[in-house]
């Protein structure tokens, strides 16, 4: 799925779906949506994962752009 294996300076990841058997090419930088919770930062959608990793939020915010944004991804 991740086309680019190594970080990189800019923040892009690059990301390969296959719709209906057709490959998408999806480009998002790793700026992702938090909202405060008390005193700290937390993402708004997908977690990170136990070991830090944010695959799973760069995943699904790949996935948003393709539905169109958060908001059309979130309400079907």
């Amino acid at each position: 799925m991740f086309i680019n294996k190594k970080k990189n300076k800019a923040g892009i990841n690059v990301i390969r779906f296959f719709i209906r058997g057709k490959p998408w090419v999806i480009a998002v930088d790793n700026f992702l949506p938090f909202k405060k919770v008390n005193i700290s930062d937390v993402l708004v959608f997908a977690r990170q994962g136990p070991t830090g990793s944010f695959w799973a939020p760069i995943l699904e915010k790949a996935w948003a752009k393709v539905l169109g944004n958060y908001l059309e991804a979130s309400t079907g």
